[in-house]
């Protein structure tokens, strides 16, 4: 599972570095970023030297990390969930000062997450459920991965980890 974990973040951070410095839409959104950091924050912007906060840091490489859907996908809940959940990781593992060992970790439970909300989701009902109603699975479902990583990276016990996914939830749509 580390293992994994390892290539798919080294994955995401190539797609974040290709995409952010060779894209249009790239250089935009990572300039959006940083500018709306305000020069504040202490995040990332893959492939470029300023920082921000890190909720601007996650958009960006979310974005890098999905515009060309190189990425993964989970078979068992369909959809894209790295791209969400490695974004997310590493803006909060840099924002907390976390450890290497934290912060995969936070990107397995993050997929794990992600993956059992997809699960729930009845096989025969999943294009009805998302695709098909115009919801794209992977952000649906991305919701409550990000707020299982960033509830892990905090560190949060059982009742504020509830909360965070119950926030998930109303914004998942």
């Amino acid at each position: 599972v580390i293992e994994k974990a390892k290539d798919v973040v080294q994955d995401c951070l190539g797609l974040c570095l290709f995409v952010g410095r060779h894209t249009p839409w790239g250089r935009v959104i990572a300039q959006f970023a940083i500018d709306e950091g305000f020069g504040q924050g202490n995040a990332t912007v893959i492939g470029f030297p300023q920082t921000t906060v890190s909720g601007k840091a996650a958009l960006a490489n979310g974005t890098f990390a999905y515009s060309y859907e190189f990425n993964d996908a989970i078979e068992i809940a369909p959809s894209h969930v790295y791209p969400i959940v490695v974004p997310a990781a590493l803006a909060m593992a840099e924002r907390e000062g976390s450890s290497g060992p934290e912060f995969l970790t936070a990107v397995v439970a993050g997929v794990e997450v992600h993956a059992r909300v997809g699960m729930g989701v009845a096989p025969h009902a999943r294009v009805k459920s998302t695709l098909g109603r115009g919801l794209v699975s992977s952000q649906v479902y991305g919701a409550f991965g990000g707020a299982a990583t960033a509830a892990r990276l905090l560190h949060l016990d059982a009742e504020k980890t509830a909360m965070a996914l119950g926030i998930a939830a109303d914004y998942a749509g």
